[in-house]
């Protein structure tokens, strides 16, 4: 399982890291980990992604933490 983080790419540059990875085979999920200050502060003082105050920010990383949930419980099982 691959996640971009920290990717803040043009267009043309994350299409050509999708085509990479999809040629590589490598399994990608569709969510990207966003390159953003708050999220930094709240790692620099402990806190998760998910513990940020701006809901924007959640709106983001949520989704992506339930994916990595969900495939790793798919391949537990």
């Amino acid at each position: 399982m691959f996640v971009f983080c920290r990717a803040e790419g043009s267009e043309s540059e994350d299409a050509a890291a999708w085509a990479y990875m999809k040629k590589a085979r490598v399994n990608v999920l569709e969510q990207v980990f966003p390159e953003r200050a708050s999220i930094r502060q709240a790692h620099n003082t402990g806190r998760a992604a998910s513990e940020v105050s701006h809901p924007s920010i959640k709106e983001k990383v949520m989704p992506l933490a339930q994916a990595i949930a969900d495939l790793a419980n798919k391949q537990a099982a």
